[in-house]
Parts: C-alpha cells; sequence; structure tokens
C-alpha cells in the first residue's frame, strides 16, 4: 500500500487490487480509512499502533480545524493595454469588443505549447490557479519559463491546492523567493507536509476540512488572454507520462470574458483560504527541483486539427484565428472550501449549470470522465427527456477509469437512465493501436478521458473543471466558462468525435427491460457484445462491488 496523489485527492494505492482503486480524500468512509491507517502504521511500525488508533478515532469524532489568520498583501489582475503584444490579439483576430474569441486546443501539446507561448510573450503578468502542479518534465519547463518571465518584470502569481504538493514544500518556497513572484497554496495541510503519511494522518485528522479541495484550472496572461479547460500542469495531462495519459481539452479566450476570469482569480487569491507558501512550510526550506527543466519539450510544428498553426506561430505573424461568441464565465465562491458548509446547493456551479441545461429545447450532449448523476441530476435528466430533449453522456468505462469506484456507483443508474431514452457511452474499453491524434490519446494502457464538456441545442459550449458527480457539486470548488457559439460548438464535438473512438461503447438495454449491454461502436474490436463491463473479469467486478458497499456516494 501506498499514497498517491490524482485528480480527485490524496489516495490509497492497495497493492492486493489488480488497479489503482482509489480510497482517499475524496472517497472514503471515516471509519474504512481509520482501519486501514491503523493496520498499515501498526504492522509497519508497532510502536506506534497505539497513537494511530488515537488519531483516528480523534477523525472519525468530527475533529476539523481552522487556518491562521495571517497577514498578505491583496493584489489584483494587471492587464496589458491594447497596443501590447497579447492585448491585441482580439481586435487582430477580427472579434467585436462586446463579443469573446475563443480557440479550442484539443490536442495535448499544441495546449502546452500555447501556455509556454503566452508566458514568453507576456509584459504585465501571469496568473496561473491549479489543482495540480506536478514535479516532472512538463511542471519543470512551465515554472522554468515562468523564472525567466519574472526576471524580465513581470509579476507571476502562482495558486496550487495543497493536495498535490507533497515533497514540493522546498521548490516552491525557493521559486516563491524570486522576485516578481508569490505563490499562494489553497487549503494546505498544517501537520506532517514532510511525508505522505503525515499528510495522511493530517488529513485523518482534518477530514472535513482538507476532503476540501479547489479544483479549477485558470491562465491567464497580462490579463487578456485566459485557457480554462480539465487539464492540470503535469505530463500525463499533455500526453508526456509515457504510462498514461489522459484525453483532455481546453479552450484559449480574448476578451471581456477574461476580464471575469481575472476577478474570479482575484477573489481566490485574496481568500483567507489561500496562504502564502512561507508562511505554510516556513521560510528556511530550500530546493530548486523545479525550475531544472531536465531537458526541454520541443516546439510543436504542426498545424491543429483545423487546419490552423499553434498559437505560437500566430504570435509571430500576429494573424490570428478565434471564433466569435459571447461568454460568460461561472466559479463557485472559495468559501465552499470552508469545512462549516457555508454554501448552499443553489450558490455552486453545479447548480448554474444545470440551469443552463435546463433551458434545452432539443438536444444535451454531456462529457464527463467520472459521472454519477444523483437524485438532483436524475429528476433534471428526467425533465428534460419528458420535454422531448435528447440527451447523450459520454464517461469513462470501469476499464478505462482511473477512478473505479465512480464507475461502480454509476451502475444503480444505467438501467434507469437507459428506461428514460438516454444515450449512454463509456470509452476506453479496448486497448487495440489507435490511428487518429486525437485517439492516440487513450492509446496507453492507463489513459482515460479527463475533458469536461458539454453542449447544448449545438449552441451553447460548456467547459471547465466541473466533473458530473457529488463532489464536484458537493465539496470541490470547480470552474467554468459557456460560450454561445454554433460554430464552436460543433468544431469541438467534430474534433473529439468521442463515439468514432476504437474502445468506445454504447450502451442499452436488453429485451428483459433490465439487463444492461455494452455494443461497440464503430471502429472498436472485438464486435462482440457484452453483458457486463468490457475488458474486466469476475473477480475484478466483484472486488469492486464489495469495496462500493463501503464507500458513500456524497464523497464520490
Amino acid at each position: 500500500m501506498r499514497l498517491v496523489e490524482s485528480d480527485y485527492g490524496c489516495d490509497l494505492e492497495l497493492s492486493w487490487v489488480h488497479r489503482r482503486y482509489k480510497f482517499g480524500s475524496s472517497v472514503v468512509r471515516a471509519p474504512l480509512l481509520a482501519a486501514t491507517l491503523v493496520a498499515w502504521i501498526g504492522a509497519k511500525c508497532p510502536s506506534v499502533l497505539h497513537v494511530a488508533a488515537l488519531c483516528c478515532l480523534i477523525w472519525v469524532s468530527g475533529c476539523a480545524s481552522t487556518l491562521p489568520i495571517t497577514e498578505r498583501p491583496v493584489s489584483y489582475t494587471v492587464a496589458a493595454g491594447p497596443t501590447s503584444e497579447l492585448g491585441g490579439i482580439h481586435e487582430r483576430a477580427g472579434i467585436s469588443q462586446d463579443l469573446s474569441g475563443a480557440w479550442p486546443l484539443v490536442e495535448p501539446d499544441l495546449a502546452l505549447d500555447a501556455r509556454i507561448a503566452l508566458i514568453e510573450k507576456a509584459q504585465v503578468s501571469v496568473d496561473m490557479q491549479y489543482f495540480s502542479f506536478a514535479d516532472d518534465r512538463v511542471g519543470h519547463t512551465v515554472l522554468s519559463t515562468l523564472a525567466g518571465a519574472a526576471s524580465r518584470g513581470v509579476r507571476i502569481r502562482l495558486l496550487v491546492d495543497d493536495m498535490s504538493t507533497a515533497g514540493l514544500d522546498g521548490a516552491l518556497s525557493e521559486f516563491a523567493r524570486r522576485g516578481n513572484v508569490e505563490v499562494r497554496l489553497f487549503n494546505p495541510f498544517l501537520r506532517g507536509r514532510a511525508s505522505r503519511i503525515g499528510r495522511l494522518i493530517d488529513l485523518a485528522l482534518d477530514f472535513k476540512r482538507l476532503q476540501r479541495r479547489m479544483h479549477n484550472k485558470l491562465f491567464v496572461a497580462d490579463g487578456v488572454v485566459a485557457i480554462v479547460g480539465g487539464r492540470n500542469i503535469g505530463d500525463e495531462y499533455f500526453a508526456r507520462s509515457g504510462q498514461r495519459d489522459f484525453l483532455d481539452f481546453d479552450l484559449l479566450l480574448t476578451g471581456t470574458v477574461v476580464n471575469d476570469l481575472g476577478s474570479g482569480f482575484d477573489t481566490y487569491w485574496n481568500s483567507p483560504y489561500a496562504l502564502p507558501v512561507a508562511d505554510v512550510v516556513g521560510s528556511t526550506a530550500r530546493s530548486e527541483a523545479l525550475v531544472r527543466v531536465g531537458g526541454e519539450i520541443p516546439v510543436s510544428v504542426r498545424r491543429d486539427e483545423f487546419g490552423v498553426w499553434p498559437l505560437r506561430d500566430q504570435l509571430k505573424s500576429k494573424a490570428y484565428r478565434l471564433v466569435p461568441g459571447r461568454a460568460t464565465t461561472f466559479a463557485d465562491n472559495p468559501v465552499k472550501a470552508d469545512a462549516r458548509g457555508l454554501v448552499g446547493f443553489e450558490q455552486t456551479l453545479t447548480y448554474r449549470v444545470f440551469g443552463l441545461l435546463g433551458d434545452a429545447k432539443q438536444e444535451v450532449i454531456l462529457i464527463s470522465p467520472y459521472f454519477i448523476p444523483a437524485q438532483r441530476g436524475l429528476a433534471r435528466i428526467r425533465a428534460a427527456r419528458e420535454a422531448g430533449v435528447r440527451l447523450r453522456v459520454y464517461t469513462n468505462s470501469l476499464a478505462g477509469t482511473d477512478m473505479p469506484l465512480v464507475s461502480a456507483h454509476l451502475n444503480g443508474y444505467r438501467a434507469e437512465l437507459l428506461k428514460m431514452g438516454v444515450e449512454l457511452y463509456e470509452i476506453g474499453g479496448a486497448p487495440e493501436k489507435r490511428e487518429q491524434s486525437v485517439a492516440d490519446l487513450l492509446d496507453s494502457t492507463y489513459g482515460s478521458l479527463h475533458a469536461k464538456v458539454a453542449s447544448v441545442d449545438g449552441k451553447l459550449l460548456l467547459i471547465g473543471s466541473l466533473n458530473l458527480d457529488p463532489r464536484s457539486s458537493r465539496i470541490n470548488t470547480e470552474l467554468g466558462v459557456a460560450v454561445y457559439s454554433e460554430e464552436l460548438a460543433t468544431m469541438v464535438l467534430e474534433a473529439l468525435g468521442l463515439d468514432r473512438l476504437p474502445g468506445t461503447f454504447k450502451l442499452r438495454l436488453d429485451v428483459d427491460g433490465e439487463t444492461v449491454r455494452w455494443e461497440p461502436t464503430a471502429g472498436t474490436a472485438p464486435t462482440t457484445e457484452y453483458s457486463h463491463d468490457p475488458n474486466t473479469t469476475w473477480w475484478q467486478r466483484l472486488r469492486l462491488l464489495l469495496m462500493s458497499r463501503l464507500v458513500p456516494e456524497d464523497l464520490l
């Protein structure tokens, strides 16, 4: 057993399970993790067994800490003028001042190159807000580029959720000591930061607070260009892990919506939940790990899925391609991270998204790697179907997901969704070689869907960090953007082409009206239908079923 990190949080990986079955902060019922933690520590070091047991009992009793109040400067978004290099993109792309400009970043190498190019061209500021900022090749490259921008006078603000920073205290502290750089940690761990087991114990002692994470992903350069979507900063989000890579999606944005995104960043940055890294880890930790590039990542020189050159080349030629649209941004209030539960469901991003989906007249398409509709979502879906709205849902299969317990809890909804007439697709169930550029992203053994996208009537595109599950709804903070553009929605859905990907299955009910069957879509081999989750064994499914009984749905 070992502690690992995921898009959901800090997890336990049990070696006796055939793959990474996640328990951690997102999915563990208190008694389960308490028993596991006591047994593990007792086996490793029996002398501390009673101490660990006491800690777990304190946690189970509901103990929760409060963050210290620290003095820190309040700061706000700094925007470059319209005559600056990045400030001129919107106008040169021919977008009206009362609209926003958008461009899809489907391919991972082009999405990474766009971030690097924007940092290199920034003149006044770069603001970054991410759930995860990894100590790997992509993380090194991004941070090294940020350091170069800071050295020429660009103000850098980096806000990272603290769940994924184990082992990075020294590196982030060292980076924050550079001129023009500030680093803050959101909802930080206060005890045992130096080791993963120490963090796990802190999680046990302070579960009510520490399970609440900032899941937002936002990049803003010079206050005039933004990137939003599902990607964190790490190798697997840009197809460079070599072992597991995510099929993900970002949207590049200009125009008035960027002002709103910048204001939203400021709200999080200046909130009491975002503490300067030095106040959390002290001022003595020193390391340069994250600013060593460790081999430059090659710059992409190919056109994207739509035949357009990368943003780096557009910046050189000053000839830009954007799609016009009316855009609005949605973000949870950072107070959602408060363990006292100060935010009601009606104040969440999930509620606002459901409101937009409720406006559908013809068709809704939902793409979510983790999909548990829960009773609220089920009621919305039922209402849409009764109004004659076609509904298509794309999510990960059990064989393709990195969160099998989510797939297990979806079992309880599949038949009911299909009876309503929902078209349900599951992705990642076949290991054969993919040929298409987008499909290649699922070619690794542990690859899976990670994009969070929705389309309403083919005219409204929703993109952001929001998963369609109880955790995103109730516990994590999330960020999203809605763009009203039929052209953009058509481009994105065509580029992703999820129902054409090999390894995709369409679910249907058997003649008995109760049994779910998995029917392979075009390009998936073998073409045999399944009466159970494809490419899994009965023993894997049984173990998952038993474990899912221990895990409450509202923590998923």
